[in-house]
């Protein structure tokens, strides 16, 4: 009996408690978009592979989506009409130039190299030089329950 006076006399403290912790103040959010120019948003995924284990092709269309921040309530984004790309691979040397295929898609025939670092640069007229840089690993060779196997296996 102790034990079950003591959570009734508690029930009234958890209450208010509760309450204190579910409720929260409302303040409004003001996202400002009043820019000057949208920025850019990049989009650029390297594939060394094909995705699907059951097919023995590799990815050598390489491609770069290019398009502007829309404001609150704008709908869409509105695609980047005019730019250059390229890529570089600062180990072999190569750059790889992109060629625009219309609706904010630049593209490129090319498969990365493994332990390889890339550099993207995007020139739009009027704006900031666009960089990013990244590495794509050395070959990893993935455990299976029926053996080992390598991504180009």
């Amino acid at each position: 009996m102790a034990i079950r006076n003591t959570i009734v006399e508690f029930h009234p403290l958890l209450i208010a408690v509760a309450t204190i912790l579910i409720s929260s103040c409302v303040q409004p959010l003001e996202i400002k978009t009043d820019w000057d120019e949208p920025p850019v948003v990049v989009h650029c995924v390297l594939k060394r592979i094909a995705v699907d284990l059951y097919k023995d092709a590799q990815y050598t269309t390489q491609t770069v989506e290019l398009c502007y921040a829309s404001a609150a309530g704008q709908d869409g984004f509105p695609n980047v009409q005019e730019a250059e790309v390229a890529i570089h691979c600062k180990e072999s040397g190569e750059t790889y130039t992109f060629i625009n295929e219309g609706n904010g898609v630049w593209s490129s025939e090319f498969t990365p190299d493994y332990d390889c670092t890339y550099s993207l640069e995007i020139k739009i007229p009027g704006r900031e030089t666009i960089t990013a840089e990244t590495r794509v690993p050395e070959k990893v060779s993935l455990f299976m329950p029926l053996g080992v196997m390598t991504p180009d296996d």
